[in-house]
């Protein structure tokens, strides 16, 4: 009996961390600092991305991050001030 709960205790552990895994961008901004965004689907699509050694430019143009708000991260971390946000969330919204 205790070996069944067991192993429904780690089956549900396991499907936990697929469910986050498909449900949430984990961005790294640098050093110890992470930051979650929800996905609009689920799926693995940039559940792991790096913003270090890249510009805003080519973050932003990325439809998946944009969506979820990278943009956002993007300001509130001081890489792009909010017009250039603004900016650049527009000129790939609509290409």
């Amino acid at each position: 009996m205790v070996q069944t709960i067991k192993k429904y205790l780690l089956y549900a552990v396991v499907i936990g961390i697929v469910y986050l895994m498909l449900a949430n961008h984990f961005i790294y901004i640098g050093g110890k600092d992470f930051r979650v965004l929800k996905k609009g689907t689920l799926n693995l699509k940039y559940t792991f991305f790096s913003v270090q050694n890249k510009s805003p430019a080519s973050i932003i143009k990325i439809d998946d991050l944009r969506w979820a708000g990278i943009g956002e991260v993007l300001f509130e971390e001081g890489l792009v001030t909010k017009d250039e946000q603004i900016t650049l969330e527009q000129k790939f919204e609509y290409e």
